[in-house]
């Protein structure tokens, strides 16, 4: 994902939908590997600058095309 710096995705199902939230923007690399679960409140890793030009965390919802 290019312009985004460290980056994470993490697939949802709400209501039987997939969903999934990307953070983008983070200062390092997530320690999750593909296919961790993760539960509310888990730390995905931690959250800065990924370039001094940015400063900030981006968070995306992206909604599964059937």
């Amino acid at each position: 994902m290019n312009g985004y710096g460290n980056t994470i995705a993490i697939e949802h199902m709400i209501r039987g939908q997939v969903v999934h939230t990307m953070y983008a923007h983070r200062s390092a690399a997530s320690p999750l590997k593909v296919k961790d679960k993760v539960k509310k409140g888990d730390p995905l890793g931690p959250v800065g600058e990924s370039t001094p030009a940015v400063r900030a965390l981006l968070v995306e919802i992206l909604e599964s095309k059937k």
